[in-house]
């Protein structure tokens, strides 16, 4: 069924209470979108009509979202879950988990950040990698691929110190000089766009292990099934969600987006701006 407007779906919802042969009613509507549903169904089944007043209690740095309800006599209503994540901040990898890291963050009213990481690309096939460094050098290496290719010592350091470097700009363009925030004792959940290898969640994991968080939650759309088990194994991570786990050995991400749209620098510094104001 769709309703015209407020005031049908009043006299609809009026058609189903005359049925019940009603006596000594008042009908009281929530302001204000309530009101004009409110008062269709009063005039449909001839009662009394007023109104409670009710306030909703905003989210400090989400306004738009709340976390309880009050009446003017001051009876409240909280809601726990979202109450509980009042020490929790969100913090996406980008470019691409920012989209997916930022909708989770106002869906959930918290706080919301980015963990700059790098790949350290395979000499001769740039496209794959080997390791993932963060901004502040924490690094995870692919043991198993590292050993195939060979590499000396001095290559590994070349490489990681080259990619330390870059990470550091994208650090500085996209906080545009505010500090990382502090994590110490915060929920920290963290958020990709899907988990192929599994290992930039592993060095953002690492990142987030050296500054004292109270608990780590991994969230993502999609993931392998490889890099579920191997962040499972890892401690100090205390929960896992995948809405997707794949148990298929060649894993492709974009196949699970109807639309997949690689982000830029411009586009992650957008969102920043919006939700760090």
């Amino acid at each position: 069924m769709i309703f015209q407007d407020r005031r049908q779906a009043g006299e609809k919802l009026a058609e189903e209470l005359q049925a019940l042969g009603l006596k000594n009613t008042i009908v009281l509507a929530i302001p204000r979108d309530g009101v004009a549903v409110g008062s269709a169904v009063a005039k449909g089944i001839g009662c009394p009509f007023d109104v409670i007043p009710l306030m909703k209690i905003p989210i400090p740095w989400n306004p738009e979202a709340s976390y309880g309800v009050v009446a003017m006599d001051g009876t409240m209503v909280w809601n726990r879950p979202l109450m509980g994540l009042k020490n929790t901040i969100v913090l996406a990898i980008p470019r691409d988990g920012v989209a997916v890291g930022s909708a989770v963050a106002k869906g959930i009213g918290c706080p919301f950040d980015v963990i700059p990481l790098m790949k350290i690309p395979i000499p001769w096939n740039p496209e794959a990698s080997y390791g993932v460094v963060a901004m502040d050098g924490t690094m995870v290496w692919n043991r198993p691929l590292m050993n195939r290719l060979e590499l000396s010592e001095r290559e590994l350091e070349m490489a990681a110190a080259v990619v330390i470097e870059e990470a550091k700009k994208s650090e500085q363009l996209y906080r545009r000089g505010n500090p990382f925030p502090k994590l110490d004792n915060k929920t920290v959940i963290l958020v990709d766009d899907g988990l192929a290898s599994g290992y930039s969640m592993l060095a953002a994991v690492n990142f987030v292990k050296k500054r004292r968080p109270g608990s780590i939650i991994i969230a993502t759309p999609v993931a392998s099934d490889i890099a579920c088990r191997m962040l499972a194994a890892e401690e100090g991570i205390d929960r896992i969600i995948a809405l997707i786990q794949d148990p298929e050995q060649f894993f492709s991400l974009e196949s699970y987006y109807r639309e997949y749209k690689f982000l830029t620098d411009d586009d992650v510094i957008r969102e920043l701006s919006l939700l760090l104001k």
